[in-house]
């Protein structure tokens, strides 16, 4: 009976930094397992001990990243900080802010906004859940992007303004990782023997 379907034929492209393509693995049905394995040699990883800062960064052409992408690199970040550690978020860009955004930032508090997204389940309710989840898990969230200080400061960041002030968190800790494209990136805390 395949036969006379015909065979299915994969065509999978692996991106790379900055939108790049990394490789393209193509093939017949068996080829999907060669794709699923260079797509985490290139995007997965773990770390042994959670970090007391995370550097998540946001690359790629500013006219193309979105608040989703920004809350993709904070939760990614936030999944292997050390509870109450500091994580940083940067990128070039100033992403469009839809209801959700607005939502979260009339709240003080991101147990709460979450609570509030719940409810209304606006467009880019996962985008803001994201958000809320690193806000939550982080000791302290900055923010280094187009968006305004006060628009940074409404959704429970500090606004990094400049290289030094990255430095100083960075020299402040001891356990540091930096993710680049935090936004793609799947970084797991390693199981305890």
């Amino acid at each position: 009976m395949a036969r006379l379907l015909g065979s299915p034929f994969l065509v999978q492209v692996i991106l790379g930094g900055e939108d790049t393509v990394q490789s393209v693995v193509a093939g017949l049905l068996g080829s999907g397992d060669e794709g699923i394995r260079q797509q985490n040699a290139r995007w997965r990883s773990s770390v042994s001990e959670r970090p007391q800062s995370v550097i998540a960064v946001v690359s790629g052409e500013a006219a193309g990243v979105t608040f989703l992408d920004l809350a993709k690199a904070a939760a990614c970040a936030a999944r292997v900080l050390d509870p109450g550690g500091r994580l940083a978020v940067l990128s070039s860009a100033t992403p469009a802010l839809a209801d959700g955004v607005a939502l979260l930032r009339r709240y003080d508090n991101p147990r709460i906004a979450v609570k509030a997204l719940a409810k209304r389940k606006p467009e880019d309710w996962a985008a803001c859940y994201l958000w809320c989840y690193a806000a939550n898990r982080a000791g302290s969230l900055y923010l280094a992007s187009g968006l305004s200080d006060e628009v940074a400061e409404e959704l429970f960041a500090t606004p990094l303004k400049n290289v030094n002030e990255v430095q100083r968190l960075i020299d402040a800790s001891e356990r540091v990782l930096v993710i680049p494209d935090a936004h793609r990136a799947m970084v797991t805390l390693e199981p305890t023997r």
